[in-house]
């Protein structure tokens, strides 16, 4: 979890129980299958304010981690909770020839790099399938991986699970420029 990230959270009790909004028990209309449904911004110093418990710092935990540090948090308040929380705005920046590139949203936990390379309209002519590059990590000092594409030997890595916030760069073709 980043900065920026907009997560997708949902509260509940460990055998889907309804909770019951205490601030409002006068009106049985209140009644709510979670204590929210909504989504929550990740502030740059790694914040995220959540109802009834404040702000958690979220800032490079993995989802599983901040689910079990939530649960643990509204254990306070409510019996065996359940949390459910994704990040909705992952994405991912290709580029896939001269002056082309692309915003690739993440619609799934383990999308492949094929799977990126067809959403962003797959390789261009003045791509060089044999230099595919994906960019991770911190830019200062990033971990780059080297694809071939350009024969079936190369589709063995087809199914390398792209992480958010990945690069990949497609190396143009010099005689196209």
């Amino acid at each position: 979890i980043k900065p920026s990230d907009i997560l997708d959270f949902q509260l509940y009790t460990n055998e889907g129980t309804r909770l019951i909004d205490l601030t409002a028990i006068s009106n049985a209309e209140n009644r709510l299958q979670g204590v929210t449904t909504t989504n929550l911004l990740v502030e740059f110093d790694g914040n995220c304010k959540f109802p009834v418990i404040g702000r958690i710092n979220l800032k490079d935990k993995t989802i599983k981690e901040a689910v079990v540090m939530l649960q643990e948090e509204y254990a306070k308040y409510y019996i065996k909770p359940f949390v459910l929380l994704k990040v909705i705005n992952r994405r991912v920046t290709v580029f896939t020839g001269i002056g082309k590139a692309q915003v690739v949203p993440l619609n799934n936990e383990y999308t492949t790099i094929f799977e990126v390379l067809g959403a962003a309209g797959g390789l261009l002519k003045e791509s060089k399938a044999h230099k595919v590059k994906l960019i991770r990590g911190d830019l200062k000092n990033p971990k780059v991986y080297l694809f071939d594409f350009s024969k079936i030997d190369g589709i063995k890595d087809a199914g390398f699970t792209i992480q958010a916030n990945d690069i990949i760069y497609v190396e143009p073709r010099k005689n196209t420029v």
